[in-house]
C-alpha cells in the first residue's frame, strides 16, 4: 500500500468510473445500497441506543459498499452479504471496525454539536423538516453546514474503512490516512464532489420537469400522477446514491493502489 497523488482532473474520472460500474452490475449494488439504507433506518428507529449502533456500524456498511463496487469491477454481483463482510475478517479487524465505528459516531456527534450552535439548538431539536416548512423559509443554515460536513466525512471514514477491511490498519492510522490523502489530493477530491453536486443537480431538475409533465398529462391531483411522481423521485435517488457510493472505489484505488485479491482483470 502506497499513497499516490492525482491531478485534479482525476475527480471526473472517479464520478465516470463509478457510473461505470454500477451499469455493469446496477441491480446488486442499488440492492446493496437499500439493505445499508433500511438497516440504518430500522436501527434509527429505536431510541439512543439505535441511532448509537447505527452510527457506530456506519463504517462497517461503508466497507461493504467499497467492497461491492470491487466485486463489480471484477465483474461479479455484489451480494447483500457483503454489507457485514467488515465483521467477517477476523475478531482484530472486527474490533478495529467497530472502534472505527466509535471515531464516526463521535465526529458525527461533534458536528451536530457545532450545527446547532449555528442555530440556537434547532439542528439538535426534533422539528419537522417538511416540505411546506423548507419552501417557505427555506433550507435552514445548520442544516448546509451538517450536509457540508457529512459527505467528506463519509468519504474519509469511507477511505478508513476500507484500509482497515483490506488491509488490517488500526483505526487511528486509518483515519490518518485517509485525512492525508484527501489533503494531498485535495484538487482530485474537490473536483469530485463538485461533479456529483452537478449530477444530484442536474438529476433534481430532469425529475423535475418530468413530474410536471406526468401532472399534466395525468392530471395534477390523480393517484397514478402522485405514485409515478414518488416512485420517479425514488427510483432517480436510489440510482444516483448508488452510483456515488460506487464511485468511492476507483477514489479509493487511485489514492492507495488496488486492493491484495484484486485479479486486475478488469478495468475502470
Amino acid at each position: 500500500m502506497q499513497l499516490h497523488i492525482v491531478p485534479a482532473r482525476t475527480g471526473l474520472q472517479w464520478v465516470r468510473s463509478g457510473m461505470r460500474l454500477f451499469a455493469r452490475q446496477p441491480l446488486s449494488l442499488a440492492v446493496l445500497f437499500l439493505f445499508m439504507q433500511l438497516l440504518s433506518s430500522v436501527l434509527a428507529v429505536v431510541p439512543i441506543v439505535g441511532v448509537a449502533a447505527a452510527l457506530v456500524l456506519t463504517p462497517v456498511f461503508l466497507a461493504g459498499m467499497v467492497a461491492g463496487a470491487h466485486e463489480a469491477a471484477q465483474g461479479r454481483p455484489a451480494r447483500a452479504g457483503l454489507l457485514f463482510a467488515g465483521l467477517r475478517q477476523g475478531k482484530p479487524r472486527t474490533v478495529a471496525m467497530l472502534l472505527l465505528g466509535v471515531f464516526f459516531a463521535v465526529a458525527c456527534v461533534l458536528v451536530m454539536g457545532a450545527a446547532s450552535l449555528l442555530d440556537d439548538g434547532a439542528a439538535a431539536a426534533d422539528t419537522r423538516m417538511d416540505r411546506e416548512t423548507l419552501m417557505r423559509d427555506g433550507v435552514p443554515g445548520w442544516l448546509w453546514f451538517t450536509l457540508a460536513l457529512t459527505v467528506p466525512l463519509l468519504l474519509l471514514f469511507s477511505n478508513a474503512a476500507a484500509l482497515v477491511y483490506w488491509y488490517g490498519v488500526t483505526p487511528a492510522k486509518s483515519v490518518f490516512f485517509g485525512l492525508v490523502a484527501a489533503l494531498r489530493n485535495a484538487g482530485a477530491c474537490m473536483v469530485f464532489l463538485l461533479a456529483w453536486i452537478v449530477v444530484f443537480i442536474g438529476c433534481g431538475m430532469a425529475v423535475g420537469v418530468l413530474a410536471t409533465l406526468l401532472a399534466l398529462v395525468l392530471g395534477g391531483g390523480s393517484s397514478a400522477s402522485a405514485l409515478l411522481t414518488v416512485g420517479l423521485v425514488a427510483g432517480s435517488m436510489l440510482v444516483i446514491a448508488s452510483m456515488f457510493f460506487a464511485s468511492i472505489y476507483p477514489a479509493f484505488i487511485a489514492c492507495f493502489g488496488p486492493p491484495p485479491d484484486d485479479t486486475g482483470g478488469t478495468s475502470l
